[in-house]
């Protein structure tokens, strides 16, 4: 189960029932930091603790979530890029002698599969450095490691003296 959605439902529970975290707390004996993590989605509080808050709110099964509850999350947004060095819409500012690629990105719902609409490619959510794999953010590199997002593979002549 997803700690988070789990979390933010029964939020919304303890919320429909006129709640504060702490009569939670004394309902369920669980403490009211403790409620504060499961709401939140943090990890720490033992699934019995998790099943206590579930019981004291008349919620039978922490693993399951009602579909009209479900329907009403939306997806986190992250940004994606195109990896194509030959996209027509990257941006290629020079720097110094190297030609940096700054790869054309959008703003997409997390878990959906996109495609540039400037070469057809699939878009990329995170770093390309394996060892990395942070989520990508509008510019040409990394913002954790400095790889480059997309690597120029085209041989362009060097500038002659």
């Amino acid at each position: 189960m997803n700690k988070t959605l789990l979390g933010q439902y029964l939020r919304q529970l303890r919320l429909d029932k006129g709640l504060n975290q702490q009569q939670l707390a004394d309902l369920s004996g669980v403490s009211q930091p403790h409620i504060s993590k499961i709401e939140k989605g943090k990890e720490g509080p033992s699934d019995a603790a998790v099943l206590k808050v579930c019981q004291a709110l008349e919620h039978e099964d922490p693993n399951q979530l009602p579909e009209s509850f479900l329907r009403t999350i939306k997806p986190e947004r992250v940004w994606a890029y195109c990896p194509n060095a030959d996209c027509p819409g990257a941006k290629r500012p020079m720097v110094g002698q190297s030609d940096v690629i700054r790869p054309n990105f959008l703003e997409i719902d997390e878990g959906q599969t996109r495609w540039c609409g400037e070469c057809r490619e699939v878009l990329v959510c995170r770093c390309p450095n394996p060892d990395c794999r942070a989520p990508a953010m509008p510019g040409a590199f990394c913002t954790m490691c400095g790889t480059k997002y997309v690597e120029n593979t085209s041989k362009s002549p060097t500038p002659s003296d």
